[in-house]
């Protein structure tokens, strides 16, 4: 109590004004994103993003009405299209199944969405890979960035993934949506997920000899559906609690995103005692483990940081990093990812340099990929 006042009658009230701006935030956000011209492409981009010459491209777009300055310009459906129609959409080797990539870490704030959402991204529209990302944070930051949706008013309990998990895996087939990026489809999150850990740990007989292990379930949702994928990429929520172990159960492979500060550093060697515990304990195996630099300021201490994190990780560290530059802090205000923006925000200088972090770490990972379908 305050005086006569109750904190929890505060609290409530701070959270119904929180909300209420968090929502016109959000609004502002998906006006800008369903207003703005869609992200295209010149020629020798395209021609790049494909893998094929401008010979190749102009014979290919002819369809493709030329502008007023006499030049294409290219969607991202064009260049799916263009894909499909030129053979080029990424194969898996007959009788594999999807990369299923966790993406967690204890701490919030550590670039866990950011990781996904620009992987994605580059993976369906530079590679041809067919994605699939599943938010399971109840912040939403993915559902909102990779989508027009708002988690907090176009999101309902139902579109999430919760009934799936407690009551029936085979609703899983009404939550998949499709995204603005050709090639990744995505279920999205709301803070219906909130209740989900409690809802798995405190799941009756009947529910687990209907539906098996609380800590499985997710991983008979994607046995459902990963043959129709070449990529899953799953955010977690920042803990440790049932919904992380589902998403862990399920994958093959994970990323840990570190930023290159102190006190992450400490946060992610619990994380890994922790996860360490559950793979040992679960029986659990992953047949890839790497650790992402994130929201890297390229500073004195932050290169002694990374320093410290190749020395406990070694090879497990991928040799590019994602550096904090004001174009992933101008995207993300936003509510977007810098592959989608269509001119710098702040300066080329800037924005060349975040794409080139992402394009290095992304092409990392593929040829990882590819090692693991056996395509190398």
């Amino acid at each position: 109590m305050v005086g006569n006042i109750k904190i929890a009658n505060i609290l409530e009230k701070f959270n119904e004004v929180g909300n209420e701006v968090l929502i016109e935030l959000r609004e502002h956000g998906a006006s800008t994103k369903k207003s703005s011209d869609p992200r295209k492409y010149g020629a020798q981009e395209a021609a790049h993003i494909l893998g094929r010459s401008l010979p190749w491209l102009r014979d290919n777009s002819r369809h493709i009405e030329i502008s007023g300055n006499g030049r294409r310009y290219y969607t991202l459906q064009d260049l799916w299209d263009l894909r499909e129609a030129g053979g080029l959409i990424y194969q898996k080797p007959e009788g594999k199944k999807a990369i299923k990539k966790v993406v967690a870490n204890f701490k919030g704030g550590v670039g866990k969405s950011t990781t996904v959402i620009h992987e994605a991204h580059y993976m369906a529209t530079y590679k041809g890979m067919k994605v699939l990302v599943i938010d399971l944070d109840p912040q939403a930051s993915t559902t909102f960035c990779i989508s027009t949706m708002i988690p907090d008013l176009d999101v309902a309990h139902e579109d999430t993934i919760v009934d799936s998990l407690t009551s029936d895996v085979s609703l899983c087939a009404d939550i998949f949506r499709g995204t603005y990026i050709p090639g990744v489809d995505f279920i999205p999150a709301n803070l219906s997920l909130q209740a989900l850990d409690m809802m798995l740990l405190n799941a009756d007989d009947e529910n687990i000899d209907r539906l098996g292990p609380i800590h499985t379930r997710l991983d008979s949702v994607l046995k459902l559906v990963d043959e129709h994928y070449d990529l899953i990429l799953i955010d977690c929520p920042p803990n440790m609690g049932m919904v992380t172990a589902n998403a862990i159960t399920a994958a093959n492979a994970m990323t840990l995103p570190i930023p290159p500060a102190l006190y992450d550093v400490g946060s992610a060697i619990l994380f890994n005692k922790t996860i360490s515990q559950f793979l040992e304990q679960s029986g659990k195996e992953l047949d890839y483990f790497k650790v992402l630099l994130t929201k890297h300021p390229e500073s004195a201490a932050s290169k002694r940081n990374e320093s410290r994190i190749r020395q406990i990780f070694g090879d497990y560290v991928y040799g590019g990093s994602i550096v904090a530059t004001t174009e992933f802090e101008k995207a993300s205000e936003n509510f977007t990812t810098v592959y989608d923006i269509n001119r710098e925000m702040t300066s080329k200088k800037v924005y060349e340099r975040a794409l080139e972090s992402l394009n290095e770490v992304h092409e990392e990972m593929f040829a990882d990929y590819q090692s693991l379908m056996g395509n190398e």
